[in-house]
């Protein structure tokens, strides 16, 4: 299942929550992921990527965040990829040397290699947050049919986001407050919110 968190700020700021808030954040998610967890911020310190890992695939590969060897691209993935061995043999084509077995590593060079286009060569459902220092970009992506959760706030100029809405609940700086449109909504139909609404 895994669980995905980022805090992305504008460029030249700063995340202001410590490592140690972040953890708690992150560690909101325990359940979707209880067996590894990582934290990694950008150098330019206005992203924080944090994951908890339920491991399917290659134990001892695919830790996350997923970092590029010289720390300018990073990705936390909650998801599976279906045509896996397809896109390996693909980006293999292309000069790319795989260190693991995990559709991580695969998604990350998707996204390194071919950017955000290459989406559309993946099968699979799909939750992510990719930051490309170089190109000064960072990407949220969900599969086509929104099979995997990714929820998302505006909080005081940062977006945050994650697999669950715990950790934006638990933020300091957000204070729930109920959606009488969207709760109506959802008790009224067949279960179902509007649009970008949640309760």
């Amino acid at each position: 299942m895994c669980g995905i968190l980022g805090i992305i700020g504008p460029v030249g700021s700063r995340v202001a929550l410590t490592d140690e808030a972040i953890l708690r954040l992150r560690d909101a998610m325990t359940t979707r992921g209880p067996d590894r967890a990582g934290l990694w911020r950008s150098r330019q310190g206005h992203v924080a990527l944090a994951q908890r890992r339920l491991v399917v695939i290659d134990p001892d590969a695919g830790d996350q965040p997923m970092v590029s060897a010289c720390g300018s691209r990073a990705l936390v993935y909650n998801g599976e990829i279906y045509n896996d061995d397809e896109l390996r043999r693909d980006l293999g084509a292309e000069g790319i040397r795989f260190t693991s077995r995990c559709d991580t590593e695969t998604l990350f060079h998707v996204l390194s290699t071919w950017g955000v286009e290459g989406l559309s060569r993946v099968r699979g459902m799909f939750a992510f947050v990719f930051f490309d220092h170089d190109a000064n970009r960072v990407w949220l992506g969900r599969d086509p049919l929104g099979i995997k959760p990714l929820y998302l706030a505006e909080v005081n100029g940062s977006v945050v986001c994650a697999s669950d809405p715990r950790p934006i609940l638990d933020h300091p700086d957000v204070t729930p407050e109920p959606d009488p449109v969207a709760i109506s909504a959802y008790l009224t139909t067949i279960r179902t919110t509007l649009g970008r609404r949640t309760m």
